[in-house]
């Protein structure tokens, strides 16, 4: 016989007991086995990524600066039950940028879900997403049915100061995440990730293959050719006058959603600094680590010096002239008129100065008076 279970009314999710209640108004029965089977709903959606071409070729395993890497996703329902609200969800690798009108996605069942939409969406940190909308993803005839896929271009970085950067090879890791919902089980799919494949030998056989795409950049001959002027690292210089280091002269330096420590490896007890708690004014040459959304490993050293403030003084200087004349008594040529000064003259007149290193800019101007 069937039990009923509406909105599991009768066995909830995760039960392990039950008790069977019988009766007779007749016949006496003793039942001494009782045996069930419990339909059982599995959410199993996949996502597999894999390389079409770089720069509208197949076959390569590296990119150049500049070039474009086309990419695929083809989604399945390998589970038991459909999923509602899916979604694709893409991290955009620091190494690239997004190529607009580069996404093509394809549905192969009917009726069309809702939304099914693809779109490029940017967090508050910065970060870049394609996020692929499906919708509800029914059950197939068979688990490898294919049921859509989607496909997309990324462009390679020409930022000298990533191509650079001494912490890191360049290189473009592609990944990302499968979410939604179980329609009868309620199951929550949260950040599935992606596969490659399935191992097809050795003592892995049939385990999904979960690493990241790697492609690498071959940026040697570009570096040599346009990145000789760069700095290997930046080094933000301040004046201890002012309130704070302003965050944003240092954020907007570094690649998009890039976050900041003052230790790496991050660990507990690593600071993070933020718009709302931004680098502290320390005086003298602090190093600061910047590590980049999708980092692969990769992050950049940096340096924030905080100077005091010069100052200048100077004993007042009388430039006597004789009545009869205007030739100065006082080495520096008379003038009404201001005349820029070296540092090595005004100390020479007497001035003094609070940081000999710092540049300056120094005039003066003589004013004529009495008779």
């Amino acid at each position: 016989m069937d039990i009923p279970n509406p909105n599991n009314s009768v066995i909830d999710n995760s039960q392990t007991s039950t008790t069977l209640r019988y009766g007779s108004t007749q016949d006496t029965y003793a039942i001494f086995l009782a045996a069930m089977a419990i339909d059982s709903y599995i959410p199993e959606p996949e996502g597999e990524i894999s390389l079409v071409s770089i720069n509208g070729s197949s076959g390569s395993n590296f990119a150049l600066p500049g070039e474009e890497i086309e990419l695929n996703v083809k989604v399945f329902n390998k589970g038991t039950e459909e999923i509602n609200n899916c979604k694709i969800e893409i991290p955009i690798p620091f190494t690239t940028s997004f190529v607009n009108g580069s996404t093509t996605n394809t549905i192969y069942y009917s009726p069309l879900p809702t939304p099914n939409s693809a779109n490029l969406i940017t967090n508050s940190a910065g970060s870049s997403y394609l996020i692929w909308d499906i919708g509800t993803l029914p059950i197939p005839n068979s688990p490898t049915d294919l049921l859509g896929e989607i496909t997309f271009k990324l462009k390679v970085t020409e930022d000298c100061r990533i191509l650079k950067n001494a912490n890191c090879s360049p290189s473009v890791p592609i990944y990302g995440y499968i979410n939604g919902i179980g329609a009868i089980t309620g199951t929550i799919i949260n950040d599935k990730p992606f596969i490659q494949g399935y191992e097809n030998s050795g003592m892995c056989h049939g385990n999904p293959i979960l690493d990241p795409l790697i492609i690498d950049v071959d940026a040697t001959n570009y570096i040599n050719q346009n990145c000789q002027d760069t700095a290997d690292f930046e080094d933000f210089i301040f004046c201890d006058g002012i309130s704070e280091i302003p965050f944003s002269t240092i954020n907007t330096t570094f690649p998009p959603g890039t976050q900041f420590y003052n230790s790496y490896p991050v660990t507990n007890s690593t600071t993070e600094y933020s718009a709302t708690n931004t680098f502290p004014l320390i005086l003298g040459t602090t190093t600061y680590y910047a590590v980049p959304a999708v980092p692969n490993g990769c992050y950049f050293t940096f340096t924030i010096t905080v100077n005091e403030v010069p100052t200048a003084s100077v004993i007042q200087i009388v430039n006597a002239q004789d009545s009869c004349s205007i030739n100065d008594i006082f080495p520096l040529p008379y003038s009404e008129t201001a005349v820029t000064i070296t540092l090595a003259q005004f100390l020479a007149i007497g001035g003094n100065v609070s940081n000999p290193n710092t540049s300056y800019t120094i005039s003066y101007s003589d004013t004529n008076s009495g008779s």
